[in-house]
């Protein structure tokens, strides 16, 4: 079941009916209830709605892996329909990774997929990194294979901080198999940031 946790952000105590509970001034509590629940609780909205107590809701793993507590028509990245390569139009999708620094002198790989788990066939259409941490002459690219093997599917500098570009001429296919994942390798591990590939899943 959801564990809401609802807490009273205003002055005085404030009485939720559908926990059978008055909440004192700044007091927290968390109790659980499924997700069909949650509409039916009345008193609740009203007093969110009226900026008395705000409310989160962190969701069980069971509930979030049965997919019944999205919304319905809700679109991932998995619901994206490749298309074939002579398809002039194709959806995108977004891949976001985080990466912190290491020791810097030497190289190495960041994993976004791992061999095997390539989640599609995809076109790197466009990528970019926002470089927190730079080290001079120093790049990040992204590659199929660890180790700058596979295929190159895209570099950007790490020499400076900020948002870095792409640099290319054409686009390249990410295939799935046994050898195939995603890797970004830093020729530097000293640098941080994070990528963002823009990818069209193609057949």
């Amino acid at each position: 079941m959801a564990t809401l946790t609802i807490t009273n952000v205003s002055t005085t105590p404030q009485a939720i009916g559908d926990i059978y509970r008055t909440l004192a001034v700044g007091e927290a509590v968390s109790v659980t209830r499924t997700p069909t629940q949650i509409p039916n609780m009345v008193s609740l909205q009203k007093l969110i709605a009226a900026g008395s107590v705000t409310i989160s809701m962190a969701l069980s793993a069971d509930e979030i892996a049965s997919g019944l507590a999205t919304p319905s028509g809700a679109v991932e990245s998995r619901d994206v329909a490749p298309v074939a390569a002579t398809d002039a139009a194709g959806s995108l999708t977004v891949i976001r990774k985080a990466f912190t620094a290491g020791t810097p002198g030497t190289a190495d790989d960041v994993t976004i997929f791992a061999v095997d788990t390539l989640p599609a066939k995809m076109r790197v259409v466009d990528a970019h990194a926002f470089i927190s941490t730079a080290i001079g002459a120093t790049t990040v690219a992204l590659y199929t294979a660890a180790a700058a093997g596979g295929t190159l599917l895209g570099t950007m500098s790490s020499a400076a901080t900020g948002r870095v570009a792409m640099t290319g001429t054409a686009t390249a296919v990410a295939t799935p198999g046994a050898s195939a994942g995603l890797f970004l390798r830093r020729s530097d591990r000293g640098v941080a940031g994070e990528v963002i590939v823009i990818c069209r899943p193609e057949n």
